[in-house]
């Protein structure tokens, strides 16, 4: 229990880490932001059309589909939000030996 414990914690530094490094360039964050809001209501959008057309889907209408895709992007987004950055960046990190000082300072400021 311990260790998963310390594996939380360590979690939750490379999130804050992540967040303030994300808001470092707040006008890119923002347009980042904007833009996949877009995407997603665009996307959402021609769903909707899609399924509109066709009245029934093998039993599901188009309510409960597009109930399933916000719940599906709504987890993809609150897992992204934390931990995207953060697996991207991880195998370069273990490479080129940096991670390392991540582990030694944790709790050192971007």
């Amino acid at each position: 229990m311990k260790t998963v414990w310390r594996y939380l914690k360590l979690s939750f530094l490379f999130m804050k880490k992540t967040i303030k490094g994300m808001l470092v360039y707040r006008w890119s964050f923002l347009i980042n932001c904007i833009s996949q809001a877009l995407d997603y209501s665009v996307t959402f959008l021609l769903m909707w059309i899609m399924i509109s057309a066709f009245e029934h889907m093998n039993g599901w209408n188009a309510y409960e589909v597009m109930l399933l895709y916000s719940f599906s992007l709504f987890s993809y987004g609150i897992a992204g939000t934390f931990f995207f950055q953060i697996m991207n960046l991880l195998p370069s990190q273990i490479r080129q030996g940096s991670f390392d000082e991540l582990l030694l300072r944790a709790s050192a400021p971007i």
